[in-house]
């Protein structure tokens, strides 16, 4: 007897197979996006707490140091990348006369602004006045107080700001995130609360 075959036809995916790839495709991507979204935030974030340890050393360099110290920034637009940092005045002879010019503070690393802040969108006021730190950097007389510092950074898609403020005698910043202060330091002694039980 002879055997008939039938020519076999490439097996082909069912409704409910193509249905069950789906979901787990649509799972697999509502895992990941949330994930991608919190990784700029938390870049952003960072940032902002650099610049905020970089005022905090300004200010406890200017209260605790000898010298003059201040804040600049550099800019370089060929490469696209802007630099916050901590410079102190150095003075030297040459030629029997007095040089003094602004370094870097090798000890503290400048806070490098990555592509997530929007360059143009730092704002930095000097007691209320708009400031330009690439031409010379934030400094005051010796004994004289310290100014109001608020810097303001904005990420490129206008998503997230925060702002920190340095005030005059304050030895930290307090930072404000869409206009809510999120991080007040408080002074236990100076507010008389030093010896209240937690």
């Amino acid at each position: 007897m002879l055997k008939l075959s039938r020519p076999t036809s490439p097996r082909a995916f069912t409704l409910i197979e193509v249905t069950v790839v789906v979901v787990i495709l649509v799972l697999l991507a509502s895992l990941t996006v949330p994930r991608l979204a919190g990784t700029a935030r938390k870049e952003f974030d960072h940032v902002v707490d650099q610049v905020a340890d970089l005022l905090l050393m300004y200010a406890q360099r200017d209260q605790l140091g000898r010298g003059a110290v201040g804040l600049t920034r550099v800019r370089n637009d060929k490469e696209g990348v802007d630099e916050i940092l901590l410079v102190k005045l150095e003075s030297y002879e040459q030629d029997e006369r007095t040089i003094s010019q602004w370094v870097a503070d090798p000890l503290t690393p400048p806070v490098r602004l990555p592509s997530i802040v929007d360059r143009n969108g730092i704002i930095i006021l000097i007691e209320g006045e708009p400031v330009d730190l690439s031409w010379a950097p934030v400094t005051h007389q010796i004994g004289e107080d310290r100014p109001t510092i608020e810097i303001t950074l904005r990420s490129i898609d206008g998503e997230q700001k925060a702002t920190l403020l340095l005030s005059p005698h304050a030895l930290a910043p307090e930072r404000i995130d869409q206009g809510a202060p999120v991080r007040t330091p408080l002074d236990l002694d100076a507010a008389g609360r030093s010896r209240e039980e937690w």
